[in-house]
């Protein structure tokens, strides 16, 4: 289930840009997005954990975000690094290793 929301370029002067990245507020889990850690797969995806325990994976295609929740119910992730693919979080109870063990871009086993 992925949910769509834009890329809002909030300046942009010579060699200078910044955009917006606008996060999925309503959502049909109703979680808050309190994002606490992100980092990039080796495709150019983002990965990002939430302070909910939600972890995200973000891809971009024309200034629109793609937004696939992939897991939740983490104790309080406060720090994300992708390392040869694989997904570490830095929870308040553990360290965690994300695994998608069918390929259905959900996470399986932590």
């Amino acid at each position: 289930f992925e949910l769509t929301t834009q890329v809002r370029e909030t300046f942009n002067e010579g060699p200078f840009a910044v955009e917006t990245l606008m996060e999925p507020i309503s959502n049909p889990w109703n979680a808050q997005l309190r994002f606490t850690g992100l980092d990039f797969l080796p495709d150019g995806r983002v990965a990002a954990c939430t302070w909910d325990g939600d972890v995200w994976i973000i891809r971009e295609h024309n200034k629109q975000l793609h937004w696939r929740r992939i897991a939740n119910g983490l104790f309080q992730p406060l720090g994300l690094k992708v390392i040869d693919g694989k997904i570490y979080l830095t929870c308040r109870d553990q360290l965690a290793i994300l695994y998608d063990l069918n390929g259905d871009e959900e996470i399986d086993f932590v």
